[in-house]
């Protein structure tokens, strides 16, 4: 589950939360089938879309973090500080799909 599952990078601190969100539809998966294979199949449907996306999130995030210096990386920096700065809540809005996903909704 979590890491050991979807390794990713730690761009986006979202291990331990996708281990968390890993063992509730793990556990759903096998309860509502007869094998262990089937729940397993099932698990790795419902979850292998939403950690592909916090994986590839991740691996932007480590991108942008580490640009060489020069106008890239400062135009970028400016941006996050004056969209942090401005408009916390726009600028935060755009992580919606993580922050506000609710696995057992799913």
């Amino acid at each position: 589950l979590g890491d050991a599952a979807h390794p990713t990078l730690p761009f986006m601190a979202q291990g331990a939360v996708m281990a968390l969100e890993d063992a509730w539809v793990l556990a759903d998966a096998l309860d509502k089938v007869d094998t262990v294979e089937t729940g397993l199949a099932s698990y790795q449907t419902r979850r292998r879309p939403r950690a592909a996306r916090v994986i590839d999130a991740a691996s932007k995030n480590a991108r942008n973090y580490h640009l060489s210096p020069g106008p890239l990386r400062f135009a970028a920096h400016t941006a996050l500080r004056l969209g942090s700065t401005f408009a916390p809540s726009l600028a935060m809005k755009k992580f919606d799909w993580i922050y506000k996903h609710d696995v057992t909704r799913a």
